[in-house]
């Protein structure tokens, strides 16, 4: 039986189980040598031409397995790490329906005080909670970030009132 010789133009193509999930990648011989490249990256690179150096291709759907070229995505390294931030904040807020966001907004304005610190130095004597590294731990809101509130005032989210409101309605 004869081996199939294979070369960039017609890999051999194998899916592979890495932490992150499956993945498809091709190989070949090149001058003697085995060589290997995901298969997205080969499809792209088959597709559209060679892939900018600092560039990787990213799927839209989060699917590795959905090879198809409508679901790639040529992306810049620096960008993606802020497109999962953005994505993961929207998979977190969109998780809340508005009538739930409604029953904390409802708790927010009804608290004393006209700033966000304002209001935060009233749920510490309510509750006689002693600092903000207490009510970090109490509930699980970053110290850092309720050091930006108290240092420059900021505004606080949905996500982390939600997280007050729910722990302080467990200390009740």
């Amino acid at each position: 039986m004869n081996k199939i010789k294979r070369t960039k133009q017609e890999p051999l193509i194998l899916t592979v189980y890495l932490k992150a999930g499956p993945r498809r990648i091709c190989r070949w011989l090149e001058k003697g040598k085995r060589k290997q490249q995901h298969y997205s990256r080969w499809v792209w690179e088959k597709t559209n031409g060679k892939i900018p150096e600092g560039y990787f291709i990213r799927y839209i759907d989060g699917d590795t397995m959905n090879d198809t070229i409508e679901n790639y995505e040529l992306v810049r390294h620096g960008d993606n790490l802020r497109l999962r931030n953005y994505e993961s904040f929207l998979k977190k807020h969109g998780a809340m329906d508005s009538a739930k966001k409604d029953k904390y907004r409802l708790k927010w304005v009804e608290l004393n005080g006209n700033t966000t610190l304002e209001k935060l130095y009233n749920i510490l004597q309510r509750y006689s909670i002693t600092n903000f590294n207490q009510l970090s731990e109490m509930t699980g809101i970053d110290i850092g970030y309720l050091s930006r509130i108290k240092n420059k005032n900021k505004k606080m989210g949905m996500i982390n009132i939600k997280r007050l409101f729910d722990s302080l309605d467990n200390i009740k």
